[in-house]
């Protein structure tokens, strides 16, 4: 079995690899098939691989000098964050995420907030039209050559979202699969959606070849392949 691993911010990007095919309930975590090369050329990105990780900061203010030691530690190409904003945080206040260097940070500051980071090398197209179905959500569509692109997305849906606001999920989740089915793109997904039933059925429905990374704690940080995932990656918050 290839190596597997599960990383947790919170202990100091300490690395814990397990290696038996029985994984704990609380963790299955995305397979890194090989080493991925730090250096992307200007033009076009390093087509072996696009290192990604996925995590939820629960408040990103305090965490960005740690953020950017994990990206230069793991050379992270892409990182999909849910829950950047404080609960309490006022509606008229901006708060700015865009200061990891080497990358621009992408971000919704609807809800408890999503951004993704990415790096400066990376060629992408923000995808606004998507963005405005549901919030908070970010998605693009990332440039690996001329001819390889793929669609990524990350969305945070609370626990306590009115069914109408649901609705919006739902038709934004079709619509955007729809439309990377039209134009051949691969679509990755993240998020933490807390799913009740409508969703799940959705998800069924729209994804029948999903893959899920689940845990149990808002703790750890995964990182993955992302060229690994051939339809899209959810990501499912269980706590």
């Amino acid at each position: 079995m290839k190596e597997q691993v599960v990383l947790n911010m919170k202990r100091g990007i300490n690395r814990t690899v397990v290696n038996s095919d029985h994984l704990p309930n609380s963790h299955v975590v995305a397979e890194q098939k090989q080493p991925l090369t730090e250096t992307l050329r200007p033009k076009t990105c390093n087509t072996d691989g696009i290192k990604c990780m996925y995590t939820n900061t629960d408040c990103l203010t305090n965490k960005l000098d740690e953020l950017e030691l994990f990206f230069q530690t793991e050379g992270i190409d892409i990182a999909a964050i849910t829950e950047t904003l404080p609960k309490n945080k006022p509606g008229d206040e901006i708060l700015h995420f865009d200061s990891v260097p080497g990358y621009k940070c992408l971000d919704s500051q609807n809800g408890r907030g999503v951004c993704l980071y990415i790096k400066d090398s990376i060629h992408y197209t923000r995808c606004p039209e998507y963005e405005n179905i549901f919030l908070p959500s970010v998605f693009c569509k990332v440039v690996l050559s001329k001819e390889k692109t793929f669609l990524i997305g990350v969305v945070y849906r609370s626990p306590n979202l009115s069914d109408e606001n649901s609705k919006d999920l739902i038709k934004q989740l079709k619509y955007v699969n729809s439309m990377s089915k039209k134009s051949g793109d691969k679509f990755v997904l993240l998020g933490d959606f807390n799913l009740p039933g409508s969703i799940s059925r959705c998800v069924d429905s729209e994804f029948p070849a999903r893959q899920y990374l689940k845990y149990s704690r808002k703790q750890s940080v995964f990182v993955f392949d992302i060229l690994d995932f051939m339809v899209c990656l959810l990501v499912q918050d269980l706590s």
